[in-house]
């Protein structure tokens, strides 16, 4: 025991051996993920990567505490309360630990085989990029004792520490390109990150002094103008889009506050309207959906002849206002018309979407279906209702049970496909219908190359 009667691992203890209020709920915030990690326990053991999803925590609520240590030095300013630098290197330790469990489960996913490890880790971009993060927040934390302090000098000390920055923005890099949807909480952190150090830079072009009210709210300002910038470059990028096009979207405030927005301005609201556009051959309709949460995922079942890269235009337009659009191609169709056989019905399709659905482990989601995809989308919600929040209907099909599509089509265009199919070479296929009179001429000469004939059995079959 020390002088102060205070033992090493007696964190929530102050320097004098006393306990310490904001030690403590420093600690408290620390240990927070773990206890949500034991609540939710059995939802994470019966998932379908146990081991992934600790690690994606891990990974995540390492970057939190990463922010949340870089937020000290400007909250104590701001606050003008001193006494928060003491839990900033109980914060910095604690992030490590976090960043070290990511490491660890990632290790034990890889069924600790260390060669297969080294191997993706020197294999992928993000994963080099996350290690030297990894390496460099190791070296802080084993240099963060007092002990050490001493033995390299304040200044060297203060020298090696400030890599904290560069080890945060390959922090955040890592991050962006482990993500391979939504990037609405990625930006979110990046934009907090740009605050943190736009504050850092102005606080010491101004002198070292306290910042203004009017300095800050500018700072606050300028940082979500760039925010908005950055994500519509980045999403234009992607997507091969004008970035102006994204901005008309992220400026539609009805659809939820984007991630720029956040930086000076708290969402209150409780519900959210959102709007997406079905533009093209997906038939032109509007889908308003209420929902609590900033973020949803949108599964598609496509139209007759049709495939999945016929949603292409929607992709940039929902992942800008923060959503999730997963499209697949139903089987015999699209890219993946090589299968096409005379057995595939509407079963077959059916199967396809509840494919995604398991294997992609998604839950609480809203599926769509567009024309014939109505009859897929019907039979996937009947069989798959546990995972399913909403059920949207774009100009589709809406069986009653055992009916087929030629049972719900009237009489003259049931009997005209039915011909089509027996005037083909090959009966089983129904060739590609005319397309909506309203379809723009672009988007038809884009679309009428790429659509193949649909199996007979998914309209004769219920």
């Amino acid at each position: 025991m020390n002088p102060a009667g205070k033992m090493p691992w007696q964190v929530w203890r102050d320097r004098r051996g006393r306990i310490s209020p904001l030690r403590t709920a420093a600690l408290a915030l620390l240990l927070l993920p773990v206890v949500k990690a034991l609540i939710d326990a059995g939802a994470i053991v019966h998932g379908a990567r146990p081991l992934n999803d600790l690690i994606h925590r891990a990974g995540f609520w390492a970057l939190v505490f990463l922010g949340v240590t870089l937020a000290v030095t400007p909250f104590r300013r701001i606050a003008r309360y001193g006494g928060l630098v003491d839990v900033r290197r109980m914060l910095g330790v604690g992030t490590f630990c976090y960043i070290a469990a990511h490491l660890a489960l990632f290790i034990a996913d890889q069924g600790y085989d260390l060669s297969k490890v080294i191997h993706e880790i020197t294999h992928r971009v993000y994963l080099i990029i996350g290690a030297i993060a990894w390496l460099g927040l190791a070296a802080l934390a084993a240099t963060s004792t007092d002990g050490m302090v001493r033995r390299l000098g304040g200044l060297r000390w203060r020298r090696l520490h400030q890599a904290i920055y560069a080890i945060a923005l390959l922090a955040l890099i890592h991050y962006f390109q482990q993500t391979k949807a939504d990037v609405t909480v990625p930006t979110f952190a990046a934009s907090l990150f740009l605050w943190l150090m736009a504050y850092r830079l102005l606080a010491w072009w101004q002198g070292g002094g306290e910042l203004s009210t009017v300095s800050l709210l500018a700072l606050s300002v300028g940082v979500s103008l760039l925010t908005f910038a950055g994500e519509a470059i980045g999403i234009g990028i992607a997507f091969g889009v004008s970035p102006l096009r994204v901005l008309n979207s992220v400026f539609d405030f009805e659809a939820g506050i984007r991630p720029a927005g956040r930086c000076w301005r708290r969402d209150w609201s409780s519900a959210l309207s959102i709007s997406c556009a079905a533009d093209g051959t997906s038939g032109r309709a509007l889908l308003r959906l209420n929902r609590e949460k900033a973020m949803a995922t949108f599964v598609v079942a496509h139209g007759a002849w049709g495939a999945g890269w016929i949603w292409k235009k929607m992709h940039p337009l929902m992942s800008a206002r923060g959503h999730r659009l997963i499209t697949p191609t139903l089987t015999g169709l699209g890219e993946r018309a090589h299968l096409a056989s005379p057995a595939i019905d509407l079963d077959t399709h059916i199967a396809d979407i509840l494919g995604v659905l398991k294997f992609e482990d998604l839950k609480g989601i809203n599926l769509i279906g567009h024309s014939y995809g109505g009859m897929v989308a019907t039979g996937a919600a009947d069989r798959a209702r546990d995972r399913i929040a909403q059920l949207i209907y774009i100009d589709a099909f809406v069986p009653n049970d055992g009916e087929s599509v030629f049972d719900v089509l009237p009489e003259a265009t049931r009997a005209q496909r039915q011909s089509a199919a027996s005037g083909n070479a090959e009966a089983w296929r129904i060739p590609p219908g005319p397309m909506p009179p309203d379809t723009p001429a672009e988007d038809r000469a884009w679309c009428d190359p790429l659509r193949v004939p649909q199996p007979l059995k998914t309209s004769s079959r219920s």
